[in-house]
């Protein structure tokens, strides 16, 4: 068992190719953002790396309770609760993606998540944040007390199945997926050619 508490900046950051973490019973709670600007203050970090949790609970971390960027990431009995907002709000830099439970990026993320809990705070935007590509599936979880289920950013669209088996999504301020990725109509037919001059 391990206990990862008040830590600034990310509570545990599993970072480089070919790191690989196996963690059971995890606890990470209360990480602050950086001292300087209050920025980040994300609970488990892994990036560019692999990463396996058990029996986790996250909790009350800034920014996201999970992050995986450009990883792969298996969670397994995990609990991510009250993911507040970044101690810089509403003034953060650009890089800040907004407020979720777990935030899974770039095009080589995979994230499989089975018996899992994402419960928001009052600032907790989203459940799950999918960004640029990344590849996640849900079996059998609570997603729950969030703006948004899942805030769906990557072009192309995405099965939402996949986030949907045995998954309950309840008390979203809004309909429970909302996605950045709207279709733009064909309209080559609706305007006639140009006449020849």
């Amino acid at each position: 068992r391990l206990l990862l508490e008040g830590n600034r900046t990310a509570g545990l950051a599993i970072n480089g190719a070919g790191s690989n973490a196996d963690l059971s019973g995890l606890v990470v709670r209360s990480t602050e953002g950086e001292e300087a600007t209050g920025a980040r203050g994300d609970g488990v970090v892994v990036f560019r790396a692999s990463a396996r949790l058990e029996r986790a609970i996250v909790t009350g971390n800034r920014s996201a309770g999970v992050v995986a960027l450009d990883s792969r990431l298996t969670m397994t009995d995990v609990a991510i609760l009250e993911t507040r907002a970044e101690d810089c709000e509403p003034s953060c830099d650009d890089d800040s993606t907004g407020v979720a439970s777990l935030k899974a990026l770039g095009p080589q993320t995979v994230v499989d998540a089975v018996r899992f809990r994402l419960s928001g705070s009052p600032e907790t935007v989203c459940g799950l944040q999918l960004f640029l590509r990344a590849q996640v599936d849900f079996m059998t979880g609570l997603v729950e007390r969030h703006d948004l289920g899942v805030c769906l950013q990557t072009p192309g669209g995405y099965d939402l199945r996949r986030l949907a088996n045995d998954v309950a999504y309840i008390d979203s301020g809004r309909p429970p997926v909302e996605s950045t990725d709207l279709p733009v109509p064909d309209l080559s037919d609706a305007f006639p050619p140009a006449p020849d001059p």
